[in-house]
This record gives structure tokens, C-alpha cells and sequence, in this order.
């Protein structure tokens, strides 16, 4: 069963096997320059799946998938196959 408690458009969702915490601060790690590189995020709501970035990142951003090895590192560079 599923139950509409609010829409919203113009959203930045992500999927929470993207989100980290580090040192009390969640974050994603986001593709620049062929590097993923640490960056905190602010987000309103959370459901099981995705959470509403309201800061952080923005449309567009490529995100890499933190269980790649990125999780002790602020740098790491981003090997594509």
C-alpha cells in the first residue's frame, strides 16, 4: 500500500546508498575532474530509500558510490570501465 503525504517538484532526491557520515556530518562524494571529493549535505526529508537535498549539490552532479573505497579518503580518483 502507499500513501501520498506530500509531492514536491523541482527536488534534488538522492539515494541513501550514496549518503556518508564522517565525523558527525553526512555528505556524498561528487564527481570533479575525475576525482570524488567529499561534500556535505543538508537534506529535509528522508524516506527508505532517498533523501531531498536542500544543500550541496545541485542537478547534474555526478555522484559516486561511496561503497567504492571512498569513505576514508577526501580524494580518490574515479576509475571508469
Amino acid at each position: 500500500m502507499y500513501i501520498e503525504i506530500e509531492k514536491k517538484e523541482d527536488t534534488i532526491l538522492v539515494p541513501m546508498e550514496y549518503i556518508i557520515r564522517r565525523q558527525g556530518t553526512s555528505g556524498v562524494f561528487v564527481v570533479q575532474d575525475s576525482y570524488a571529493k567529499w561534500r556535505p549535505v543538508k537534506f529535509r526529508l528522508m524516506s527508505t530509500t532517498h533523501a531531498e537535498v536542500v544543500e550541496g549539490v545541485s542537478e547534474g552532479d555526478e555522484l559516486a558510490i561511496p561503497r567504492l573505497g571512498l569513505t576514508n579518503l577526501d580524494t580518490k580518483r574515479v576509475v571508469r570501465k
